[in-house]
């Protein structure tokens, strides 16, 4: 399997599934904020739409097909996967400590058409910062990674987009325009973007981290 950043914040829904919140539910993504027990093993399931996985934590997890076949997964933290749509299966946790993973996904889009990244797409004018994880049709996704106290190139984010922060920090985000705002984050905190062009400045004294999941058509 594959291994695989808005930065404006759209408030979390306060709906919850299951006692936990659900971070985003709009007509192109259906994020979950999972947490995985220790050795519980869910109910037989399917997931019918294509996923990106972020694993916050470390996660051992065992997959048995309906077909009796088994499938060992190892994630560290901070990894990101691209999870294909699959059949009917139950997921265990083997691990004594529970794993955290944001689940994001990806709604069928009937008639979307492709958007570009753009001239000034991150990965192209701040290669220092931004990196691309993988790319496939259906989106792409970055990591974006600031030491304390660095500036990154001003850049545009043409495509919508899902954004998991991975790190207790804050970030200084300047408009060409030259107003300011500082936005604070936590491990998991998640928010949908669109298009938007600025300058980032991490405001904090560690590093600052955060993955972006873009979808490669509106």
């Amino acid at each position: 399997m594959p291994k695989l950043l808005r930065l404006c914040l759209l408030p979390v829904l306060a709906a919850a599934q299951g006692g936990r919140p659900i971070p985003l539910d709009n007509d192109r993504v259906h994020v979950v904020d999972a947490l995985d027990r220790p050795h519980a093993r869910g109910a037989m399931h399917e997931h019918k739409v294509n996923r990106v996985m972020v694993y916050l934590d470390r996660c051992d997890i065992r997959i048995v097909e309906a077909s009796g076949a088994v499938e060992q997964q190892h994630w560290k933290p901070n990894e990101v996967a691209w999870s294909p749509a699959r059949g009917p299966h139950t997921s265990e946790n083997i691990d004594d400590t529970a794993c955290r993973i944001i689940e994001i996904e990806l709604k069928p889009a009937p008639g979307a058409k492709p958007v570009p990244a753009g001239p000034l797409d991150p990965v192209v004018v701040d290669p220092k910062h931004y990196t691309v994880l993988f790319d496939n049709q259906q989106v792409r996704v970055l990591r974006a990674h600031y030491a304390a106290h660095e500036t990154g190139a001003t850049h545009e984010h043409t495509r919508d987009r899902v954004t998991v922060a991975l790190t207790d920090s804050e970030m200084k985000v300047t408009t060409p325009d030259g107003q300011s705002q500082v936005r604070r984050f936590k491990p998991g905190d998640t928010g949908w973007g669109g298009t938007a062009k600025h300058q980032e400045y991490n405001a904090g004294d560690g590093p600052f981290e955060i993955i972006a999941v873009e979808l490669k058509t509106r």
